[in-house]
């Protein structure tokens, strides 16, 4: 029965949210075209980033996993749509990376 729900999932992961037509954007993620889930609008969008104060400078993305060579790694610097963000975190679960960016680094201890 458990694997009916994963077949499922992994369907509507794909069919779904990763729709261009439904809730996902064309991005340029470091020179690939990828189907991008972005959970704050107002981040990737604006058209001035500079005029964004560093607490609204952040955002969450969701890209499948097999889009990307590689999981992005914290402080690692992204470029998306030509604009320069840098990792705070990644995780994956069922297939998908959550992706945490920031216009600033961020150093842990």
């Amino acid at each position: 029965m458990m694997s009916i729900f994963k077949d499922m999932l992994a369907r509507d992961v794909n069919n779904v949210f990763f729709n261009t037509d439904e809730l996902a954007d064309i991005f340029d993620i470091d020179g690939r075209q990828v189907p991008v889930v972005q959970d704050d609008d107002r981040i990737l969008e604006k058209p001035d980033l500079s005029q964004i104060v560093l607490t609204a400078s952040e955002g969450t993305v969701f890209i499948k996993i097999s889009d990307l060579p590689r999981p992005p790694l914290a402080n690692e610097q992204i470029k998306i749509n030509g604009k320069a963000w840098y990792v705070h975190r990644c995780v994956s679960n069922t297939g998908v990376y959550e992706i945490r960016l920031g216009k600033t680094q961020q150093y842990y201890d």
